[in-house]
């Protein structure tokens, strides 16, 4: 399988908390928050997101888009590739629309932006 599916510093970016110094007074939740996050949320929306994610994934191998023309598993077949893409395509809106509507305090409610994003923007045209 090729590297490019390998993720080396994964484990260490879950230790860290992303900081975006751009503006003075907007700190964007990293990944501490966003375990936080997900460890909050039922085993049940937990589970549904891990399945569409790895659905999603999976999809994304059978298009082959990641990988070398000599390890794709559909190479050849132009047809069942563009179907994984659909595939693919579909999950990740599934996914970000489940994802968004579990986590509030991470994307808001529709038609609003999250809280930190509020007081962020308070602070800077204060």
């Amino acid at each position: 399988m090729s590297e490019h599916h390998a993720l080396p510093a994964a484990a260490a970016c879950l230790e860290a908390s992303a900081k975006y110094p751009a503006l003075p007074a907007f700190t964007i939740p990293g990944q501490l928050e966003a375990r936080a996050a997900w460890h909050r949320l039922p085993v049940e929306t937990r589970d549904r997101i891990g399945t569409l994610a790895v659905d999603h994934a999976f999809a994304m191998f059978l298009t082959g888009d990641l990988l070398a023309p000599g390890e794709q598993v559909l190479a050849g077949d132009p047809q069942a590739q563009h179907e994984a893409g659909h595939r693919a395509d579909e999950t990740l809106e599934d996914l970000m629309a489940l994802i968004e509507g579990a986590l509030p305090e991470l994307f808001g409610v529709q038609g609003q932006h999250p809280a930190w994003a509020i007081s962020a923007t308070a602070a800077t045209t204060a």
